[in-house]
């Protein structure tokens, strides 16, 4: 497993100014600590930047405009996976927002940072984590203050985002042109990426999770240390070797639900009954899957339920 390269993440939970919630969060891999601060101006934003070497900047807040209506292409492509993301022009206070975050990220790139556009609580859903889990998480690997508050925490997440992206372990939901992108994890490469003793306890945890995936088409059988995406039922129908599990999004279990004869032919397989949900899916999908026979994990979550 690669080592990941060492660096000092920035994360900004950004607010409107003179409010002081805005959620400011850093991740040094150089010396294993983290930071956490609540501002409230621009400038206290800035100086707080230019007082460090940083390897990446991530902001929580739209970073451009829609071209039409209240959305842009970036939350349309949100949605699609399951994740909200509020409209950069729903109402007077994200308008603001907006704009005022693309302030920041300008005059932040004018001293030649590199700024980001990501959004916390997709990143959480996409880790399957919580706000109290991602706390844990990085108190138990790292030396800091005490979190204060939400904003400083989804500053932290933010600034785990950044350390993620710097590796190669994101992608990019972007929008038409000049309306922005942004930066969610990808979960097939983070057991490459995270090797470095911070985090080598979640790697451990979910070892047996986190073996290999892969996605359908011309897929050899790999056996028990396989994971399989599903894309298509009904190739997975035709599946004719044993998997570790099938790795399923929200809307394929809501296709599963809606065809009982595949649930049977299922659940008559070795290895097929096991299901690994990413994005998470809710406690009642994952209550109503078990009572039908299913293993059920969110994925990077502690939750297996039998």
């Amino acid at each position: 497993m690669t080592s990941i390269t060492k660096g000092v993440y920035a994360g900004i939970d950004l607010a409107l100014p003179n409010r002081r919630r805005t959620g400011f969060g850093l991740i040094n891999t150089d010396n294993n600590t983290y930071y956490v601060s609540t501002l409230s101006t621009k400038e206290e934003i800035i100086n707080s930047v230019l007082r460090r070497p940083l390897s990446l900047i991530c902001i929580d807040a739209p970073l451009g405009l829609p071209k039409n209506g209240i959305n842009r292409l970036v939350e349309v492509k949100a949605r699609r996976l399951g994740l909200r993301l509020i409209p950069p022009l729903l109402g007077p206070p994200m308008r603001w927002l907006t704009i005022y975050g693309i302030q920041i990220a300008g005059e932040l790139r004018k001293y030649g940072f590199r700024v980001l556009e990501v959004h916390p609580t997709s990143t959480l859903r996409v880790l399957g984590m919580s706000r109290q889990d991602f706390v844990k998480f990085i108190t138990s690997g790292l030396r800091g203050p005490v979190i204060s508050n939400e904003h400083e925490v989804d500053a932290l997440v933010s600034a785990f985002t950044c350390l993620l992206h710097d590796h190669g372990c994101t992608e990019e939901l972007a929008g038409l042109e000049d309306e922005g992108s942004l930066i969610i994890p990808r979960i097939d490469c983070i057991p490459r990426v995270i090797s470095m003793s911070l985090f080598k306890e979640l790697i451990d945890k979910y070892k047996d999770i986190i073996i290999s995936i892969y996605r359908l088409g011309g897929v050899d059988c790999c056996g028990d240390y396989c994971i399989i995406r599903v894309t298509d039922w009904d190739y997975i129908k035709e599946l004719r070797c044993n998997v570790y599990g099938l790795m399923i999004d929200p809307g394929q279990v809501n296709e599963l639900l809606r065809r009982p004869s595949l649930i049977k032919l299922l659940l008559r397989r070795g290895g097929i009954n096991r299901l690994i949900a990413y994005p998470c899916i809710t406690q009642d999908k994952i209550t109503l899957l078990s009572k039908l026979g299913f293993t059920v994990m969110n994925y990077f979550t502690s939750m297996i339920v039998h």
